[in-house]
């Protein structure tokens, strides 16, 4: 089981780590299937928020894609929802706010460290992602507890349904990398 980083979106603002290299380094490999689990069929057809993962479907990789995310675009739109509730508590406010002081910093500084596949999918992002999560969950449990956690622990049981699961490429979020691993490398 090999675990690859996918970046959404946010692959268009890492100056050199192109959806070409994702890809390049996801053909090299040695799997001949990829499980997507940052993303339901969904998110990436119908929302488009995974142009890395097209690109591997247009790029004819010659491996087999299966899809075990849980719906990434309703997970965000419930996540939404939760951050809008709060707006007239000061301190809720506060928590978001810096949150999304630290997102800009984590971002900004990932943006110019990731050169290559091997530093996108290196320790020091996995240590950044899972301490963020850490401190997200103490700032606004329910988010964390209430959606992320289910979603991921969904995503968890449909990547285990598939056979020889342990055999494919595992594509996840930089967020839930370190999860994957934690539950499915047991």
């Amino acid at each position: 089981m090999t675990f690859v980083i996918c970046l959404g979106s946010r692959h268009d603002r890492i100056a050199n780590y192109s959806i070409e290299k994702f890809a390049d380094y996801v053909a090299k490999m040695s799997e001949k299937r990829i499980i997507v689990a940052a993303y339901s069929e969904d998110d990436v057809i119908r929302h488009r928020i995974a142009p890395e993962i097209e690109y591997l479907i247009s790029k004819k990789t010659g491996k087999r894609l299966l899809y075990a995310g849980s719906g990434a675009y309703e997970l965000e739109k419930e996540r939404q929802k939760v951050l809008s509730r709060g707006v007239d508590d000061p301190d809720f406010v506060t928590k978001k706010n810096i949150m999304e002081m630290m997102d800009t910093t984590i971002w900004t500084y990932l943006s110019s460290f990731w050169t290559d596949p091997a530093k996108v999918n290196s320790f020091e992002t996995d240590s950044i992602f899972s301490a963020r999560k850490l401190m997200r969950t103490s700032f606004i449990p329910e988010i964390e507890t209430d959606l992320w956690v289910p979603f991921m622990n969904k995503t968890v049981d449909n990547v285990k349904r598939i056979d020889n699961f342990q055999e494919a490429i595992i594509l996840c979020d930089p967020e839930s990398m370190f999860y994957l691993k934690q539950k499915l490398e047991k």
